[in-house]
């Protein structure tokens, strides 16, 4: 039961949860809104379809895949990932340990540490890339292989969690 409304996350993360769970994951997971072309290209769309329905995905070399085609400030890493959406949003000082705040109007400061915590089991350190990477709504690939290297448990816990009012505050 969702004490605060999540949208996607809490059903995405719910969904990992029982197909781990149950061993019935698939190969490769997309995780899109219904409106879903609205938020990525269409190319990308047609490409990564394309190869799943022909055989040529390389489930060997892709474990996960970020989708959205919006994203604040240039790609960084050779192209391979997106701008820090904390960092545009918030400022963040840029050492080992550096703290972040304060954050444009609607940025839960508490929400994305308490997240951070639980997802990876320690803070935040935002001074050392720690942050979200980019957003669109969260349009997203994941490989079995990436959603089996934590247990089912692990995934649930994260879908409570996330729609839990205590990560809020």
């Amino acid at each position: 039961v969702e004490e605060v409304p999540t949208g996607d996350v809490a059903v995405y993360l719910h969904h990992l949860a029982r197909r781990s769970a149950d061993d019935s994951l698939a190969n490769v997971t997309l995780l899109l809104h219904p409106d879903f072309m609205e938020h990525v290209r269409g190319r990308m769309v047609d490409t990564i379809f394309g190869s799943l329905v022909s055989g040529a995905f390389p489930y060997e070399k892709v474990d996960f895949l970020y989708l959205g085609w919006r994203h604040e400030g240039p790609l960084v890493d050779g192209a391979r990932r997106v701008s820090s959406h904390l960092r545009y949003h918030c400022e963040v000082e840029p050492r080992d340990g550096g703290d972040f705040g304060p954050c444009d109007r609607g940025y839960n400061r508490n929400l994305l540490q308490n997240l951070w915590r639980m997802t990876f089991g320690r803070e935040m350190n935002p001074g050392l890339e720690d942050d979200m990477g980019g957003y669109d709504f969260s349009q997203l690939l994941v490989s079995r292989r990436a959603v089996q290297r934590r247990p089912a448990a692990y995934w649930r816990y994260l879908a409570q969690a996330v729609s839990a009012r205590a990560s809020y505050e």
